[in-house]
């Protein structure tokens, strides 16, 4: 991916900083162990998601779009945690929001 596809990519979430900073607060909030690597998911036109591989193992990171309202998020939220829920077969989703610079 060149820079000016990335830098579209930071605009989504009105990013900041580097987003090895952010993954590096996400890994101390959710005690995911120690950072290794960021790779971005570049399939999605509205949120920010990318792959966060650490000491304890790789997960899936999605940060909302800056215009998302919190009516937007929440429900996006009561729908993963209706699958999570169920007797779907599924993957942990862990929610907790943190504040970055």
């Amino acid at each position: 991916m060149d820079k000016f596809e990335l830098q579209d990519f930071n605009k989504r979430i009105a990013l900041n900083t580097d987003l090895e900073n952010i993954s590096r607060e996400i890994c101390k909030a959710y005690d995911l162990g120690d950072f290794v690597s960021n790779e971005l998911i570049t399939i999605g036109y509205e949120d920010y998601n990318y792959y966060l591989t650490t000491s304890k193992g790789k997960y899936c990171v999605k940060i909302f779009n800056k215009e998302r309202t919190k009516e937007d998020v929440e429900n996006y939220l009561a729908r993963i945690k209706a699958v999570a829920n169920s007797d779907v077969q599924k993957r942990k989703v862990i929610q907790k929001k943190i504040n970055i610079g």
